[in-house]
């Protein structure tokens, strides 16, 4: 939902004229919710990548039971 919000706010500020004056705070504020879009994203595909490998059974989670490691 904020990735949506990140892009409609970047289509908004490109589609309005902005006085000189703003311009750096803008293009900073943009800057910034693009890099959490790109974050946000690349964690997606981590996550999503991480859950694969797990239902394939690449990924083993061990149990500790009592001291004793159980696999």
């Amino acid at each position: 939902m904020f990735s949506l919000t990140a892009i409609l706010a970047n289509v908004v500020v490109a589609a309005m004229d902005v006085p000189d004056k703003y311009d750096d705070e803008m293009a900073v504020a943009l800057v910034v919710l693009n890099v959490f879009v790109i974050a946000i994203v690349a964690g997606e595909l981590v996550v999503g990548l991480f859950i694969q490998l797990r239902n394939f059974g690449c990924y083993k989670k061990n149990v500790v039971s009592g001291g004793i490691l159980q696999k």
